[in-house]
């Protein structure tokens, strides 16, 4: 056991090993899992399903990247990056455009929990699992029917056709979604998907960007090359010309706001 300790502390650093010390002189609960000492392997796989898909050596080059904080100023410029990236996807000027973290079921509820209060109208269209997910989370805020079909919030995962990794999330309100949001009587009941917060983050608001969480940065790193690659692709290619790859490259066509 103390071998152990002792060459994972030479392994982990000076600052890692004053904790290692600590352990080692004391009768452990858990011993250090046997499979941790050995590399991790992952199969190579063809993914076609809608997500997540198989990167780019590009983005895949992105998680050896230096980590930096999450509020550096270095960061903030690949945020603003991202949502120049996400305007460009979606084809939109809405200045709410931002990603959060989290997967797809996180975006999804981060637009309904920020749009609807109690006693709000609600239309769910439920033909599989995340027309459900979008009921249920409207029978807990608030329920009923729905108007018009313009799109004022729109959203995506980032492993759905971007091909980046999961865990982070596109999303834009329009105008009329955003007046909502800030004219709401109760606050969301999630702090972490507020949008009011999540706008200040992500400079939105043109107001000091405050603290809201530790944003999972290489991730958004690897998101913003998948951006980048899309707009890429589709300048290199063009209209004309594009081919069958045409529906992989082509930023999303509708209208917003």
């Amino acid at each position: 056991m103390l071998r152990v300790l002792t060459s994972a502390s030479a392994a982990l650093g000076p600052r890692a090993a004053g904790w290692v010390r600590t352990m080692a002189s004391h009768q452990l609960l858990v011993a250090p899992p046997e499979v941790l000492r050995k590399p991790l392997s992952v199969p190579k796989r063809l993914l076609l399903g809608p997500g997540p898909s198989n990167l780019a050596p590009r983005v895949l080059a992105t998680g050896s990247l230096q980590m930096i904080g999450h509020m550096h100023k270095e960061m903030y410029q690949i945020m603003d990056e991202i949502k120049q990236g996400i305007q460009y996807v979606f084809q939109t000027r809405n200045p709410l455009t931002l990603a959060v973290s989290g997967s797809g079921h996180c975006v999804l509820e981060t637009a309904l929990v920020n749009l609807l209060e109690p006693g709000d109208s609600f239309l769910a269209g439920v033909n599989g699992i995340w027309g459900q997910r979008a009921a249920e989370i409207g029978e807990r805020v608030g329920k009923g029917e729905g108007k018009g079909w313009s799109i004022d919030v729109l959203y995506t995962g980032s492993q759905k056709c971007l091909n980046a990794p999961p865990g982070t999330s596109l999303i834009s309100f329009s105008d009329k979604a955003k007046k909502k949001i800030y004219a709401r009587k109760t606050k969301p009941y999630s702090f972490y998907m507020d949008v009011k917060w999540l706008a200040n983050f992500w400079g939105c608001d043109d107001k000091p960007r405050t603290y809201h969480h530790t944003t999972p940065v290489t991730c958004l790193y690897a998101l913003r090359e998948s951006l980048a690659l899309l707009a890429e692709q589709v300048r290199e290619k063009g209209s004309a010309g594009c081919g069958r790859g045409a529906g992989r490259t082509e930023p999303w066509g509708g209208q917003m706001g």
